[in-house]
C-alpha cells in the first residue's frame, strides 16, 4: 500500500468518526443561533482563557479582525467578556462569562459521554500519541 493510500484512508477514517460524532450529539447555546466560528471561539475558549484576539486567531487560522468581530457578536449576546491585560493595556483579553462557561462544561460531558465510546478501546498512552500524532499533522499544515 502507497503512502497515498494510507492517507485516504486515514481521511476517510476521520471522515466517518466525524459524521457519527456529529450525528449523536445534541448542540450547545440552543437559542442563539451561532454560527460554527462562534462555537469554535467559544470551545477555544473553554479550553484556556482568557485569550487575546491574536492568540485565538492563531489558533482558528483566521485573521484578528475576523476574530473581533466573533467576538463583538459574542459579546453582544452576553457569552463572553473583554478584559484588559495587566502586563499590555493594548492588548485586550477575551473569557468566557459564567453562563457560557456552564453551557459548555455541561455540554463537554454529555459530548464526551456519548462520543467517546470509540475511543474507550484505547489505552491512557495510545490517547496520549493518538493526540500527538494529530497535534503534528495539524501544526504540520501552517509550516
Amino acid at each position: 500500500m502507497s503512502r497515498s493510500d494510507h492517507i485516504v484512508n486515514i481521511l476517510e477514517s476521520i471522515g466517518c468518526l466525524t459524521r457519527e460524532f456529529n450525528a449523536n450529539y445534541d448542540h450547545p447555546f440552543v437559542g442563539y443561533s451561532l454560527n460554527k466560528p462562534q462555537i469554535e471561539v467559544l470551545f477555544i475558549l473553554s479550553q484556556s482563557q482568557p485569550l487575546s484576539i491574536k492568540q485565538i486567531s492563531e489558533k482558528l487560522n483566521i485573521t484578528s479582525g475576523g476574530v473581533t468581530q466573533i467576538i463583538n457578536s459574542l459579546q453582544k449576546l452576553s457569552l463572553v467578556k473583554k478584559s484588559g491585560n495587566s502586563e499590555d493595556k493594548r492588548i485586550r483579553q477575551v473569557s468566557l462569562n459564567n453562563k457560557a462557561e456552564l453551557e459548555i462544561k455541561s455540554f463537554q460531558k454529555k459530548y464526551i459521554d456519548t462520543v467517546g465510546n470509540p475511543f474507550s478501546k484505547l489505552n491512557i498512552n495510545e490517547l496520549i500519541q493518538l493526540q500527538a500524532l494529530l497535534e503534528k499533522v495539524r501544526k504540520g499544515k501552517n509550516d
